[in-house]
């Protein structure tokens, strides 16, 4: 699996939006500490603050799932989720959180954060795209041939792969020194020896 890009602009982004969620829950009556007033410096300052732990959070998640080349798209929605909650609780006055749960409305309350980083978090995936590791074709040529590695025989075929029939047949590796586009389709890939990837030679 491919790790997905760092950018830095999504990734503050992702903050300012968070910090934004938690400036509209204080205009709705949710206690935020740091925004005690409503000046425009005061929630400048705020959005900084909060931007910065939210962001910072999924920053810190994003490295690591980069770290194991883990892209799915599913885990930066779940990377969104943690990183908005920690962000919006971290800012919320315990007084409130504690009105919250007396009145079991916690989860209630938990639901437009995490909803906003599920989609803060889908949206950076989509945005970022996946490492392309310095475009070099050799990491795209392993990539297929571990592809159409399905097993190993103990015998001196080799690696093996699974044909269109079904039947498992010697794999023979495509080879970055020996790429050439074929006249007849230019979407066809041939290794040096002139075959298609297949096994089979092209015609022509």
């Amino acid at each position: 699996m491919l790790a997905v890009e760092s950018k830095p602009l999504g990734l503050i982004i992702f903050g300012v939006i968070m910090a934004a969620v938690l400036v509209v829950a204080h205009s709705q009556g949710v206690e935020v500490v740091g925004l005690s007033a409503s000046s425009i410096d005061t929630i400048a300052l705020f959005v900084i603050q909060a931007g910065a732990v939210s962001g910072g959070i999924f920053t810190f998640l994003h490295i690591g799932a980069s770290v194991f080349s883990i892209g799915y798209r599913w885990v930066y929605g779940l990377i969104g989720i943690v990183a908005a909650l920690s962000g919006y609780f971290a800012f919320v006055s315990a007084e409130q959180i504690a009105t919250y749960i007396a009145e079991g409305q916690f989860l209630v309350a938990m639901a437009i954060p995490a909803f906003m980083g599920m989609i803060g978090g889908f949206s950076y995936h989509t945005y970022a795209g996946y490492s392309s590791k310095g475009d070099d074709p050799t990491i795209l040529l392993e990539t297929i041939n571990d592809a159409e590695r399905v097993g190993i025989r103990p015998d001196s075929e080799g690696v093996l792969r699974r044909s269109p029939t079904g039947q498992m047949v010697p794999l023979e590796p495509i080879k970055a020194e020996g790429l050439a586009m074929s006249q007849n389709s230019p979407h066809q890939i041939r290794n040096s020896k002139g075959t298609d990837g297949t096994g089979r030679r092209r015609q022509g």
